[in-house]
């Protein structure tokens, strides 16, 4: 099992985290560590409200860490916590880990090795098309390329 029920591939998905994680209401009814929860429980710090029900923004609002919070509570238009800001469409995604490939985060980690592959993908096709093209004003001839 992989500690999660056997659901661990669908709690991976970014639908999942975008619209799911920490959400949803846990249905465990026994003491379990909330951290390694994926959903949310009452009275948590990383509880998030739902982008399809709630308009908010990714930046973090400054009366969400005032003692008693937020007066305009879940009609506030800012995100009240790190969850609600980094898990925003408007942030997720948008940046690399700034560890790089230390950083232990397996996920992360995974994302980071993704894009460098897409990256190493599109260099490999940019130079193709460039060698069609190079290939092509020269009428048809074949030059050897060298690069470092």
């Amino acid at each position: 099992m992989d500690g999660q029920g056997g659901f661990a591939e669908l709690y991976d998905t970014d639908e999942f985290r975008l619209y799911c994680f920490k959400i949803l209401p846990c249905s465990k009814r026994v003491p379990h560590n909330w951290q390694q929860c994926v959903f949310a429980h009452w009275g948590e710090k990383a509880r998030r409200r739902d982008l399809r029900t709630h308009t908010y923004s990714s930046q973090l609002c400054p009366d969400a860490k005032r003692e008693g919070g937020c007066p305009k509570g879940d009609a506030c238009l800012m995100s009240h916590n790190i969850f609600e800001a980094w898990l925003h469409p408007e942030l997720y995604r948008t940046q690399l880990c700034t560890s790089g490939a230390s950083c232990n985060r397996t996920q992360q980690r995974e994302q980071l090795q993704q894009q460098q592959l897409l990256l190493a993908q599109q260099e490999q096709m940019l130079l193709q098309q460039q060698m069609q093209i190079m290939n092509l004003g020269l009428g048809g001839q074949q030059i050897l390329l060298f690069s470092n």
